[in-house]
């Protein structure tokens, strides 16, 4: 009696399937023994659907961001092109609406595909500590301390608070019950 494979070299079969014992030397059509084949992995698929939720999302939110930022670009002033509003607006918006998705997703139990989309992709995509990171280091550069101490503060406090303010928001919409 043929042995199926061993436990060490399971997870190398289910992604790269052997011949099955089940089927060797078996009788039938070439044919007939082919439709018995299994299945393609699960797993491998489970992380493509992953990949493309989170890679789709940031796409959407990354260009959110751009043509968003853009435009509070060109609303603002000119004396006020020294200071980043563009990346601290899109920062603290996207921690409002992360605080909103994170409570109704929590408490309505959403398939977690939605959270890969929304709060990793599209999120991840709009909201950008990079951007932060080099624009209060330019500020700091142009020796603008006062205008980078408060994009600094002003940027964790309020991200922090509008993420709050979202879940407060999710909790009225629910009745409480976040």
């Amino acid at each position: 009696m043929a042995k199926g494979p061993s436990t060490s070299r399971a997870g190398f079969n289910s992604f790269f399937p052997v011949a099955r014992p089940d089927l060797v030397g078996s009788k039938g059509s070439a044919a007939s023994r082919l439709r018995q084949r299994p299945k393609a992995p699960t797993k491998l698929m489970e992380v493509f659907t992953k990949i493309l939720l989170v890679g789709a999302g940031g796409a959407v939110g990354a260009n959110i961001r751009y043509w968003l930022g853009g435009w509070i670009l060109a609303k603002l002033p000119p004396s006020s092109a020294q200071f980043p509003w563009h990346t601290m607006l899109v920062n603290i918006s996207g921690s409002l609406v992360m605080g909103l998705f994170m409570g109704l997703f929590l408490e309505l139990r959403w398939n977690t595909n939605w959270q890969l989309f929304v709060a990793f992709g599209v999120l991840g995509g709009y909201t950008t500590f990079s951007t932060f990171a080099n624009e209060a280091l330019r500020l700091l550069a142009d020796k603008n301390y006062s205008a980078a101490l408060f994009y600094i503060e002003g940027s964790a406090v309020f991200t922090v608070f509008a993420a709050w303010v979202g879940l407060v928001m999710a909790r009225l919409i629910l009745g409480g019950r976040v």
